[in-house]
């Protein structure tokens, strides 16, 4: 299956509602989080590909945590769970989810800049 991701995922874990058409309000758990969409898990309901919903979830802001809001697209539907892609959010969380993709960003680079310092120092050892 072609991967049609833009941006870096992050493995999250929140509470989410959803206002889904046919069946209300529903508790669901994100399991992955971009400035794409969201991955939820929904338990033993199923949504329908191509469904509007509107979802509320917090983010971490700081040291707080903030409800945001936002429209999404059921784009992807598993056993379980479903794939939502962003639809309308307002900027305050785009940019929200930019500086906590930068955060996850930041940290991968440092610890791969660790691990390839820490190949080159056992090469040069082995080289001795």
């Amino acid at each position: 299956m072609m991967e049609h991701r833009w941006s870096m995922r992050k493995s999250a874990n929140g509470a989410v509602v959803l206002n889904y058409p046919s069946l209300g309000l529903l508790r669901a758990s994100i399991e992955n989080i971009s400035l794409g969409g969201v991955f939820v898990n929904t338990g033993r309901i199923s949504l329908s590909v191509n469904t509007p919903v509107e979802m509320v979830f917090e983010l971490p802001e700081g040291d707080a945590r903030r409800v945001r809001k936002a429209e999404a697209l059921v784009v992807r539907a598993t056993d379980g769970g479903a794939g939502l892609m962003f639809h309308k959010f307002n900027p305050a969380t785009f940019q929200l989810l930019q500086a906590l993709l930068l955060e996850e960003a930041e940290l991968l680079d440092a610890a791969e800049t660790t691990a390839n310092l820490e190949e080159e120092r056992r090469t040069a050892e082995r080289l001795q």
